[in-house]
Parts: structure tokens; C-alpha cells; sequence
């Protein structure tokens, strides 16, 4: 259904968020750039205000569709 697809790719945003943040701080290290790569515009904690804002808002979504959430976990029997 539409629902367990929005709970799935909900989910994959979030990830690939995370895996764009990893990489950004990886090359960074490897590059030696530090702050010029990644942006952070003087703020050090930029990559982990990103990372909390983004699972604030995935806690907000997950509240309201607790239950298209719950629904799609239980099609494909992750949940009973």
C-alpha cells in the first residue's frame, strides 16, 4: 500500500541523510579540508545538529504514522 511505502522510504531517507553525513566528515579527514569541505560556516557541531534535527524530525513522523509504520513492519513480518 501507499502507507508502508511512505514508512519505507521515510526510512531510507534518514539513512542515506546519515551515510551523506559519514562520508561528508570522511573525506574531509582524508582531504585534510576540514572545515572548507564540509561547510560548516565556523560551526563545529554543524554534522551533529544536522544528525539531531533530522532524528527529531523522523520521532515527529514516526508519531504520526505510528500506525501505516507498525502496519508495514508487520508485511513484511519484522514485527508480530
Amino acid at each position: 500500500s501507499n502507507k508502508s511505502k511512505v514508512s519505507i522510504w521515510f526510512a531510507l531517507g534518514l539513512t542515506a541523510y546519515a551515510l551523506y553525513e559519514i562520508f561528508e566528515w570522511i573525506i574531509a579527514i582524508a582531504t585534510n579540508s576540514g572545515a572548507d569541505f564540509v561547510s560548516m560556516q565556523g560551526d563545529i557541531w554543524d554534522a551533529q545538529k544536522d544528525m539531531l534535527f533530522a532524528l527529531f524530525g523522523a520521532t515527529i513522523i514516526l508519531i504520526f504514522f505510528q500506525k501505516t509504520h507498525d502496519s508495514s513492519l508487520k508485511s513484511y513480518n519484522l514485527i508480530v
